[in-house]
């Protein structure tokens, strides 16, 4: 398990067992950080754990990518070289995985399986609630059920 220098908040959202979770919070705040913190809990915990982060552009899941894999706490779980192109993927030694991908193009999202899936800034204009429904529910029901 990665080092993790949570504040309270962070603590509470990384370890809820909650099934639909929502962190919200202004500029800076920390969710970014808690969000990648949640990522790294539960796949370098959970052997086989897919973990799905989506976000409005791949601009901003590749930010997200680059500090998780320069992360030296978190490069210890990491197996072989991770995958920035044409998508984001992180193979951890235990079997768990974490894809990135850009809801820009909704029909490219394809579910493998997802154990969690992270919809991060959904208040861009970018996510269509209608899309979220047809394409992001049905992923994780599959999972749940």
């Amino acid at each position: 398990m990665p080092k993790l220098r949570l504040m309270p908040f962070e603590k509470e959202f990384v370890l809820s067992k909650a099934k639909f979770i929502t962190l919200m919070g202004g500029r800076g705040c920390g969710k970014s950080h808690a969000i990648q913190a949640r990522m790294k809990w539960l796949t370098t915990r959970h052997k086989n754990f897919r973990y799905l982060y989506v976000t409005p552009l791949s601009v901003q899941h590749d930010e997200v990518y680059n500090e998780m894999i320069s992360d030296p706490d978190f490069r210890k779980f990491i197996k072989g070289k991770p995958r920035s192109r044409p998508y984001c993927k992180i193979k951890l030694k235990n079997g768990s995985q974490v894809w990135m991908r850009s809801c820009k193009i909704w029909n490219a999202l394809r579910s493998t399986g997802e154990d969690e899936i992270c919809n991060d800034e959904s208040q861009d204009p970018q996510y269509e609630e209608s899309k979220v429904k047809q394409v992001l529910f049905p992923m994780i029901g599959r999972r749940i059920s």
